[in-house]
């Protein structure tokens, strides 16, 4: 048992246990999920208890977006998705990886909240395929669903930060975030 807010890199073994959750029957069958296994873990959630975080980059048809996706899972059940936020990361940001998921208290209210930091590229041309950062603040409600802090996720993002320690400097010093 994982101490309260405490991850741990998720196994091979373990992402095999609930493959049939993320290879199951899609909605659009002709999206693929990639499991994103060094950024995928077992976690002790505030407001969840021990579960799995998995990220995947879903690998849409080309007339749909690809995406990363984060979805929480117990019981071989997703429980949450992470929503997803055209304002942060619109349509045309084609992610290039995912960098980092920290698991942490945003705000203050005791419930388990969690950052991304994932890099995209928007295309071709001179600066189109450079990719650059992106930092998304999901924040849990107290009915255990997440919503994005869109102000503040372009805020930090308008910083070109590529590190936690970077991130984490930011959200404590200039945006009063973090215990």
């Amino acid at each position: 048992m994982l101490e309260p807010f405490t991850s741990r890199l998720m196994t091979e073994a373990e992402l095999e246990s609930i493959s049939n959750v993320w290879r199951g029957d899609l909605p659009i069958p002709e999206i693929t999920l990639d499991p994103i296994l060094d950024q995928s873990f077992a976690v002790n959630l505030a407001g969840y208890g021990s579960i799995y975080f998995l990220s995947l980059l879903d690998n849409a048809p080309p007339d749909r977006k690809s995406a990363f996706s984060h979805w929480l899972i117990e019981a071989d059940r997703v429980r949450w998705e992470l929503p997803i936020s055209d304002e942060v990361t619109p349509t045309t940001y084609i992610p290039h990886s995912l960098d980092a998921v920290v698991f942490t208290e945003l705000n203050f209210d005791g419930l388990g909240d969690i950052y991304t930091i994932a890099s995209y590229v928007t295309g071709v041309g001179q600066t189109g395929a450079i990719p650059f950062p992106v930092v998304t603040l999901y924040v849990q409600q107290e009915d255990g669903s997440f919503v994005i802090l869109e102000a503040e996720s372009l805020e930090i993002s308008s910083f070109g930060l590529t590190t936690v320690a970077e991130v984490e400097d930011v959200l404590r010093g200039e945006m009063n975030f973090l215990p």
